[in-house]
């Protein structure tokens, strides 16, 4: 990232966002002065303090401080006071993806996106990269399990950037590299339907100027063209990097990365399938841009994991408690097929916030039928967007048709307290998995601390 096109001081409107700490962070380490606000401190704005960034609690024009480029969420209204006085000043007002689309322009980037796995596959591409001693510079959302950022400004010539498609923002990206994780159905409130979903990532990847890793399963629609150069991962005998002898334990997943006719095992702290085939379009990336397979893959050791994806909270000899971000259908049936796998014997909860109005009508019948391989499911009220009214989707509503289309006994959620007082009745071991992208997160950790005085 050089200064040449960008004035300081930068302001970042909402910048404790998941996808705006990591931008501010990188300007913040390549000389820029940053400041920001947002509308309520917390962990990441503390963070963000204690890195030399001034953050402001709340939104007012005063806040802007002489700033010069102002960058915005796209969740800030139009009429947000700081983005209008930032307007009305004449500074350079660049939403959060242009700022990210600048930012890769001045590296060598390597972008991470798909519907599944982005957050996870970009923490690991950064960190192989990182322990092979290339120094990269890493921009994604998602914290480590200690609860920090795992955005970095590194040295080195690439950028690792979580690209998100949910705004329809992928296709002003030109990355350099691509790894393009599983694709489906997802976002419907904004991209509106999978013919517009795929044209979106089929438009992205033809702009893609160097690699090109592709996870198993991606529709032709999709790749078309780009077969023959692209280099696919997953679990089939056609994949180009694959993984065989699978083995999952409660400590993670042990399994065997064949690539070319050369074979390493790898031990990666995480359950899942899915997580699996993460490390493999991480190591997969490595191996492309030049790092030896074997190396990559010693590398995936040391993943220590991502905060909120398949995240052990609390766990004593009877009972497990896991928080996951998963929210929509596909990453709902994985995050129970992954606990299934490992804990096939044991009574699964699950615990669901269901996630927006809008995306609950659109994909309603498919949210509802996910649950299965669950034992019991408990329905939290939905999470809304800002502006959303109404209640046409209350947790007696979803948990009956959750019983109805996944064969699953479900109930509303009442409390963490009601929950916790049930739970401690079950004579059965008990895994319990918290899924949600918006307060369930809060309400596992209190879960968390509401069962830990059972450990004794």
């Amino acid at each position: 990232m050089t200064r040449s096109s960008l004035e300081g001081p930068i302001h970042f409107i909402g910048v404790g966002g998941a996808g705006m700490a990591p931008l501010a962070l990188l300007a913040h380490a390549r000389g820029f002065r940053v400041q920001g606000s947002d509308l309520r401190s917390g962990s990441v704005t503390r963070q963000l303090t204690g890195r030399g960034i001034d953050v402001s609690v709340g939104h007012d024009a005063a806040h802007l401080a002489g700033a010069r480029t102002v960058v915005y969420s796209t969740a800030v209204s139009s009429r947000n006071p700081e983005l209008l006085a930032a307007r009305r000043v004449g500074c350079r007002c660049l939403s959060r993806p242009r700022f990210l689309d600048w930012t890769m322009r001045h590296h060598e980037s390597i972008a991470v996106t798909g519907t599944h796995g982005k957050t996870t596959t970009a923490a690991m591409v950064g960190h192989v990269l990182d322990r092979l001693g290339f120094d990269p510079s890493v921009v994604v959302g998602g914290r480590s399990l200690d609860g920090a950022t795992l955005a970095r400004a590194g040295s080195g010539r690439w950028l690792v950037a979580e690209a998100d498609e949910s705004n329809g923002s992928l296709a002003i990206y030109r990355p350099e590299h691509v790894v393009l994780t599983p694709v489906g159905l997802d976002h419907l409130e904004h991209l509106g339907s999978w013919d517009r979903t795929a044209e979106l990532f089929r438009s992205f990847l033809e702009h893609v100027s160097g690699r090109t890793v592709i996870a198993e399963g991606v529709l032709r629609e999709i790749t078309e063209g780009q077969e023959e150069a692209a280099i696919r991962y997953g679990f089939g005998q056609n994949c180009d990097v694959r993984a065989v002898d699978l083995r999952v334990s409660a400590e993670g997943s042990e399994f065997v990365v064949a690539r070319r006719g050369r074979r390493r095992r790898c031990r990666l702290a995480m359950i899942g399938r899915h997580n699996v085939a993460n490390a493999l379009g991480a190591i997969a990336l490595a191996t492309a841009l030049g790092a030896e397979f074997e190396d990559a893959v010693d590398a995936m050791d040391s993943f220590g994991g991502v905060e909120r994806r398949m995240q052990v909270l609390f766990r004593n000899a009877s009972q497990c408690l896991l928080d996951d971000y998963g929210h929509n259908p596909a990453k709902i049936a994985a995050s129970i097929a992954a606990v299934r796998e490992v804990w096939p014997s044991h009574r699964q909860v699950v615990v669901v916030e269901p996630h927006r109005r809008e995306r609950m009508r659109k994909m309603y019948h498919d949210f509802a039928g996910s649950f299965v391989g669950g034992d019991e499911v408990f329905v939290m009220p939905v999470h809304k967007a800002d502006g959303e009214v109404g209640d046409e989707f209350p947790p007696s509503r979803v948990a009956r048709d959750i019983g109805r289309w996944s064969g699953v006994a479900a109930w509303p959620f009442e409390s963490a307290a009601a929950f916790a007082e049930r739970m401690s009745k079950g004579a059965r071991a008990t895994v319990i998995l918290t899924l949600g992208a918006g307060r369930s997160n809060r309400m596992a950790r209190e879960l968390a601390r509401l069962l830990s005085p059972s450990e004794g």
